[in-house]
């Protein structure tokens, strides 16, 4: 948490500067770092014209005509109501032309519950489905409520990406009770063997905690034995932080910082080569990519495949004897990897 508290205030300041600059008018915070600690970054951010919470995103537009009439900064904070996101979605692709919609959240899984009582992620899936765009995308979906339904959505659903983000934390049942997840090793085993049986080319990404408060030796062993043995296909490993004002913040044995770096690093050594091995093993295959920007020092173009979410996975880096136009799908041939990255060629 405390990395990436650091790289988003970083990243606001680098925004600043375009004001400064005279390249941007306004500038406006979103998200869950201006929602925890909106009024410290109020006073401490004069740079920022406005800071919204975690729930009002579909207030931008709104925000964006009160600065341009009023020049006014505004906070607004959480504030939950009924959205209509197919329509946005609707006027994503429609006004922008976009080919991927990502439904991202804590847990998508969850979606429904505060709006309609009841979970609604397949009949959202269902109504986007009929959208003119190519990839709907599932990020972060709690593995408690993932069941033969949704699996079989994400299976046979053309437009769905074979791709599921399930954030683990852990495999250990000791450290799982701790950190309060409402699933054991056992569950989590069972998921991913009931995921590919039913279809064994859906990828799967998963993000893990090591160092969390009494992690034992064998706790640690216990995730390193998954890791292996489970050949996730991405994965993310990070380090407890431990944040104020959190329920695991008061827990006694807290790991020493160089323990938890070590046990990073061994996570790390595990999953590149299981990636490596992975990227290894789609030589020769054919893929659907999204072509999205040209990697000028190398003089190729960077796509991505439905296996990768946009900024945090793999590349596919490509050549083509014809023009392509960025935003468009084509079909490679791969011919090489570069470590977890793949080569291909665009078929004519």
């Amino acid at each position: 948490i405390e990395t990436a508290k650091e790289e988003s205030i970083n990243t606001i300041f680098e925004m600043a500067e375009y004001k400064k600059e005279n390249k941007c008018k306004y500038l406006i915070v979103t998200g869950c770092l201006s929602q925890r600690y909106m009024d410290d970054l109020v006073n401490e951010m004069p740079e920022v014209d406005a800071f919204l919470g975690t729930s009002n995103y579909h207030k931008i537009v709104e925000v964006v005509e009160s600065l341009l009439n009023k020049g006014a900064k505004q906070a607004i904070k959480n504030n939950i109501d009924d959205r209509n996101f197919t329509s946005k979605a609707k006027s994503l692709i429609e006004d922008y032309g976009v080919k991927e919609l990502n439904i991202v959240a804590q847990d998508i899984t969850q979606y429904g519950i505060d709006i309609y009582n009841r979970h609604a992620l397949l009949d959202l899936i269902e109504q986007l489905s009929k959208l003119d765009t190519t990839w709907i995308r599932l990020l972060y979906c709690y593995p408690d409520l993932i069941n033969d339904d949704l699996i079989k959505m994400v299976s046979q659903n053309d437009k769905v990406c074979k791709y599921l983000d399930i954030p683990l934390q852990h495999s250990s049942d000791s450290v799982l009770k701790r950190m309060n997840r409402h699933v054991n090793n056992s569950y989590i085993r069972q998921l991913f063997d009931n995921i590919r049986t039913i279809d064994s080319d859906i990828s799967i990404r998963s993000t893990f905690i090591v160092g969390f408060p009494g992690e034992t030796e064998a706790d640690f062993a216990n995730l390193k034995d998954f890791i292996s043995e489970y050949k996730i296909d991405r994965c993310g490993f990070f380090a407890y932080s431990r944040e104020d004002g959190t329920p695991a913040f008061r827990l006694p044995d807290q790991i020493p910082e160089r323990i938890k770096s070590n046990r990073l690093k061994e996570l790390y050594a595990i999953q590149n080569g299981i990636m490596l091995e992975k990227a290894k093993s789609k030589i020769g295959k054919t893929m659907k990519v999204l072509y999205e920007s040209i990697d000028y020092d190398r003089q190729l173009f960077v796509a991505r495949s439905e296996a990768d979410a946009p900024d945090i996975d793999a590349n596919v880096f490509i050549t083509s004897n014809i023009p392509l136009n960025v935003g468009d799908f084509y079909d490679v041939k791969i011919t090489g990897n570069d470590n977890i990255d793949l080569i291909g060629e665009v078929l004519e």
